[in-house]
């Protein structure tokens, strides 16, 4: 979504995109105030932040992208990613922002998390860990939290493949563990 406002903050231009995300037509947008897009404490705080910029010419956001919420016409708060940056060659000043919204992402990263959380706890529960072996090598390879504790081995202290074989693969095992890995390896 791309919006422009004015030196004041009034809304000057309404991106098609903008109308989506955030509910309004141009009509009913284009020459309010932008802070009417936000929730609080931005909302109450938003033409304090143009007036210091109109002070001191000191950006704070503008060229800065980051995360903050958003508020739609129907009144309902949403993520997003914002950046603001200022229209070369206008005086008084024009600030375009760049608006996209993010919900889909941090619903899929806080499923992300619970899931790792009740697979941490499956784990607990049933006295399991897993260990999970990167071949390329650029990487370490990963000891659950469960493995670590089960395992006794210290949170970030690395292992070495052979010494994994040796110290937890049964003896009767190991010789086939090893040809895998080393297959896995070629």
């Amino acid at each position: 979504a791309i919006i422009v406002i004015d030196h004041l903050g009034t809304i000057q231009e309404f991106s098609q995109a903008a109308q989506q995300v955030f509910g309004y037509v141009p009509e009913e947008i284009i020459g309010r105030n932008v802070r009417d897009l936000m929730p609080e404490p931005w909302r109450s705080e938003h033409d304090g932040y143009l007036q210091r910029y109109h002070e001191t010419r000191s950006p704070h956001i503008i060229g800065v992208g980051r995360e903050v919420r958003a508020r739609r016409k129907d009144g309902s708060i949403f993520p997003c990613d914002l950046a603001v940056g200022r229209v070369q060659g206008m005086e008084p000043p024009r600030f375009i922002g760049f608006i996209r919204d993010i919900t889909a992402r941090k619903e899929a990263e806080e499923q992300l998390r619970r899931s790792e959380a009740e697979l941490r706890l499956a784990q607990e529960l049933a006295n399991l860990g897993n260990y999970v072996m990167h071949v390329s090598g650029d990487t370490s390879d990963y000891f659950s939290p469960q493995l670590h504790r089960i395992l006794g081995v210290q949170p970030g202290e690395t292992v070495a493949r052979d010494e994994f074989v040796g110290r937890w693969v049964h003896p009767s095992d190991r010789k086939r563990v090893a040809v895998e890995f080393a297959r896995m390896e070629a």
